[in-house]
């Protein structure tokens, strides 16, 4: 939703999200021209802007711009003018400028409720005689507070004038004026973060306004000042408006005049402020940008103007494509060259670059197909372990997404059923070799090897660290004789098992249980042997090796039920788990039944006691499941016990 002036009046035009135009309306307001745009929460658009500078004037819209209705309001001075305008949650509407009341200059603020009708109004210059205060921004947080900013100027400069006002505007909650000695800094635009802290943005000059760069301010929700953030290239650089993108990070939009028209300027600060990056529009004419907001999904849209001798102010609206999402991807097999695979998301771009968790996997290139799909190239070596890694696209700007164990790497190969096969795959232990016997299946297939997205819970016994599922495609049935299964076990997913019962099963899902194979095993190579005619999901299986004191640590609640409100709900005081009876120092792991590593701890402990939140090492909560976990002492790493839990959400 893009609004102006045209003429007279008020000129509105809705787009679609690629800038496709879809409608527009025209409001004849006596001459002058909107200023902002919002939207309330039914998806009603409310313009607001002034007439001849004499009073503010707000107009109420239907989604698809159908006149609702407008509203005027005046300070009782000499001249209004509206500058931003704001929707809560429940559809009031609140309108921000400037009332100039004899010769003071105040920061004007009108409350509506939705059907225009005005609730509240407040003058503030911030509290001096004499001082000269413009509201440009305006927003609402959580407890429908009421945040303005602009300028004010004090003693011959100006300085951003930020203010929190209660929802009656009967309140001031909170002032901060930022005051960077002579500089002249001049707010224009206010967001909120997830966390409701205020984002103010504008320009700041060090050399009596001959030239600007764009000044950026955070605070928290009692408008103390936290951090600032500048960016400069060089020439005159302003900042206009201000929203925040899902990862809170600040986008700012504005002009840049190098000497030239000048352009609109598009500017991403991080949630610290510092530069992420920046980029400009150039139509060859006179560009500036005034407004921004933000997309779900990050991409930047800028609304402005340009100007040239033969079309003069005519508006101008650009996307800046926002970070990559990646949603899924596909799978890859060892030892295959110039694979070609593809990822679905959003954002993607040319010049996106993959990369995963592992570093034996060789990225070729990649080329979009389209938003929404990327291409990419990759050679994965035979020795890159079977399994699931992370995958990240970055893009050339350096903005980047990460899908956990989002790729995930295999083992095919073609069987030809007539003859004695042998197929050699690498494990997270090393390697797996399957002989495969002449007439073992009717018929050719081609073998797969994967690591299986699931364990069953083998309970009483526990999963070694070694696991794999084995598919045939086409479906030919199963072996009809034996099939020898070789592989590789490392010696720290056996600590605290017992070695000589280690044992290949394979999971029968009729009988919803672990079905033990012959299995020999070799603990000086540190591989076993077995003999299957499954193939399904296979582990290497054993029982616990008691350490001496393994009645001393214990895991509470067991299993941990988060919002239960019984026994096993959060501990006092805690929302987790706890680990108790530990050593003065300690090193806890835990892990999934696939032996994929969730979270470790290493370092003192709290009256032998450590904490887990049960957040992941992405930081996210570690979801239902039974999970292993290995405590040992921190001073001399020996076992102090290998236990599970169990989580339920």
């Amino acid at each position: 939703m893009v609004t102006g002036q045209a003429g007279d009046e008020f000129h509105t035009v809705r787009y679609t999200k690629d800038l496709v135009f879809v409608t527009s309306h025209s409001f004849f307001s006596g001459g002058g021209g909107a200023e902002a745009v919002a939207v309330d929460p039914s998806g009603n658009i409310v313009v607001a802007g002034s007439s001849n500078s004499v009073k503010f004037v707000t107009v109420k819209y239907t989604p698809d711009l159908g006149f609702i209705s407008s509203a005027t309001f005046t300070a009782g001075g000499s001249s209004d003018r509206a500058h931003a305008v704001a929707v809560d949650g429940s559809s009031n509407v609140i309108v921000a400028g400037e009332s100039l009341v004899g010769i003071t200059r105040y920061f004007s603020v009108v409350k509506y409720n939705p059907s225009l009708q005005q609730t509240a109004s407040v003058l503030y210059n911030g509290g001096v005689g004499g001082w000269q205060a413009i509201a440009f921004g305006v927003a609402v947080d959580a407890g429908g507070s009421i945040l303005v900013t602009g300028q004010v100027q004090v003693a011959g400069h100006f300085d951003f004038l930020t203010v929190k006002f209660s929802p009656d505007l009967g309140t001031v909650q909170a002032v901060h004026r930022l005051d960077n000695l002579a500089q002249e800094d001049q707010a224009r635009g206010i967001a909120l973060d997830s966390a409701g802290k205020v984002i103010v943005a504008g320009k700041t000059s060090a050399d009596g306004g001959s030239t600007y760069d764009v000044l950026v301010a955070k605070y928290d929700a009692a408008l103390a000042l936290q951090t600032t953030g500048a960016f400069q290239m060089g020439g005159n650089e302003a900042a206009e408006g201000v929203a925040m993108d899902f990862q809170d990070n600040a986008c700012v939009v504005g002009t840049v005049d190098m000497g030239g028209p000048g352009d609109l300027l598009a500017v991403k600060f991080s949630p610290t402020l510092a530069l992420i990056s920046s980029g400009t529009v150039d139509s060859g004419a006179a560009d500036a940008g005034h407004a921004v907001t933000v997309d779900a999904l990050g991409n930047i849209r800028a609304v402005g103007e340009t100007n040239d001798s033969v079309n003069p102010a005519d508006f101008l609206t650009a996307k800046f494509i926002g970070p990559p999402i990646v949603n899924s991807s596909g799978r890859g097999q060892q030892g295959g060259a110039f694979q070609v695979i593809t990822i679905q998301g959003e954002n993607f771009i040319l010049g996106d670059v993959v990369s995963f968790s592992t570093g034996s996997i060789d990225f070729n290139g990649a080329a979009p197909y389209n938003p929404e799909q990327l291409g990419f190239n990759i050679d994965i070596p035979a020795d890159t372990a079977i399994g699931f890694y992370d995958i990240t696209v970055t893009h050339p700007d350096g903005a980047s997404d990460t899908l956990p164990q989002g790729f995930e790497v295999v083992y095919a190969q073609a069987i030809t059923a007539s003859l004695d096969q042998t197929a050699v795959a690498t494990g997270r232990a090393g390697e797996i070799r399957i002989e495969i016997p002449a007439g073992a299946f009717p018929a050719d297939f081609t073998l797969t090897v994967a690591s299986p997205t699931l364990i069953p819970d083998p309970t009483p016994l526990f999963f070694a660290g070694a696991a794999m599922e084995l598919s045939v495609v086409p479906a030919v049935g199963q072996p009809t004789s034996s099939v020898t299964i070789r592989m590789q076990y490392r010696e720290e997913d056996i600590v605290g098992l017992d070695v000589e019962n280690l044992c290949l099963s394979y999971y029968d899902i009729g009988l919803n249980a672990w079905e033990n194979l012959p299995t020999v095993v070799d603990p000086a190579l540190r591989r076993i042997t077995a003999t299957t005619k499954n193939f399904a999901v296979l582990a290497l299986l054993t029982r616990i090796s008691p350490p001496s004191n393994v009645g001393k640590i214990k895991v509470y609640p067991n299993p941990y039920k988060p919002g239960s409100g019984g026994l096993y709900d959060d501990p006092p005081n805690w929302h987790g788990i706890i680990f108790t009876g530990l050593t003065e120092t300690a090193r806890i792991q835990v892990v999934s039944v696939t032996g994929e590593l969730v979270w470790e701890y290493s370092g003192a402990t709290s009256r032998a006691q450590v904490f887990w939140d049960t957040r992941n090492r992405y930081g996210q909560l570690a979801g239902s499941g039974v999970y292993v976990y290995t405590a040992h002492d921190g001073s001399d790493g020996r076992l102090l016990r290998r236990g599970k839990f169990s989580i339920i959400r």
